[in-house]
């Protein structure tokens, strides 16, 4: 049955300026064998649990929602017990980063955050799934960084809303309400 894990309501976890988005909590969908795990990570004792049993393969999904467009800082706090693993973050289906275990943290629950592998990316205000996918086995995951390095400006807001309201369909709208929109979007994009 397809629809037998489907979930009409997912939880949305809010991603702000400086969030600690947790990867063994809210998650909506998995693959494999990935799935959450009691974590001792002392210097976060308030996670309990880390995404442990990380193959290759395998992919965990969550819904965010992101509080405001711009570029984020994105790093992992990760432990891998041989020095392997290495996993890729989607939005929407897009790879926007890729980490590596960067070597042995000393055992699976020795934990290390990789700022060293901090990366910029860009995320869409609004609500967006987000998935993990490991792309080499060997590795547990228990944090994602979201640090704002920047936030969009009104004009790219604007502009972003073009590009996504561009090809809609306009019998959905009004002509009273369609017209000035899209004439002001339009104007923005110029």
């Amino acid at each position: 049955n397809t629809f037998a894990n489907y979930d009409p309501y997912p939880t949305y976890v809010p991603i702000g300026d400086n969030t600690r988005f947790q990867t063994a909590q809210n998650i909506d969908s998995s693959s494999g064998t990935m799935r959450p795990e009691a974590s001792s990570d002392a210097e976060n004792p308030d996670v309990p649990m880390n995404l442990g049993y990380c193959d290759a393969g395998q992919w965990t999904q969550y819904y965010i929602d992101v509080a405001r467009a711009g570029s984020y800082k994105l790093y992992p706090r990760i432990s891998s017990n041989a020095g392997a693993g290495a996993f890729d973050v989607e939005v929407n289906g897009e790879k926007i980063a890729s980490f590596t275990s960067g070597g042995s943290t000393g055992g699976w629950q020795n934990w290390v955050t990789r700022d060293d592998q901090a990366q910029e990316i860009y995320l869409q205000k609004g609500r967006q799934s987000l998935t993990i996918r490991m792309t080499e086995s060997g590795m547990n995951t228990n944090i994602l960084y979201f640090e704002m390095v920047e936030a969009a400006t009104a004009l790219e807001d604007l502009q972003e809303l073009y590009n996504y309201t561009k090809d809609a369909d306009e019998s959905l709208y009004t002509a009273a309400s369609w017209v000035p929109f899209a004439s002001a979007l339009a104007g923005a994009n110029e």
